[in-house]
């Protein structure tokens, strides 16, 4: 491991370039706005719906995007969600140590 004033490296401050939301949602939101919103999902735990939604060999751009039809349905259109998913999201990078992203 790296290090650098003798701190490892990865305990620097990070940034995150170009990430897109509805690739950061944690799997409990998805169910918890599922069950909110009485919409059914063909899995109830979070160790199914991720293996529902990883692509785990090389995919196509296509393939990999057909992933998101898993749990879109469910967060399109709540605006509750969307506020919950962005909160999670940035309290996420925050322990991370991301200063900045986009």
């Amino acid at each position: 491991m790296a290090e650098m004033n003798g701190k490892p490296a990865f305990d620097k401050p990070k940034v995150e370039l170009h990430v897109h939301l509805d690739g950061a949602i944690r799997l409990k939101t998805v169910l918890d706005v599922a069950k909110r919103r009485g919409i059914s999902l063909p899995v109830s735990m979070e160790e199914e719906l991720k293996e529902l939604c990883t692509v785990n060999e090389p995919a196509t751009l296509t393939e990999f995007l057909g992933k998101f039809s898993h749990f879109m349905h469910v967060i399109a259109g709540d605006r509750e969600a969307i506020k919950r998913i962005a909160y999670e999201f940035v309290e996420t990078k925050a322990k991370e140590g991301v200063i900045y992203v986009e």
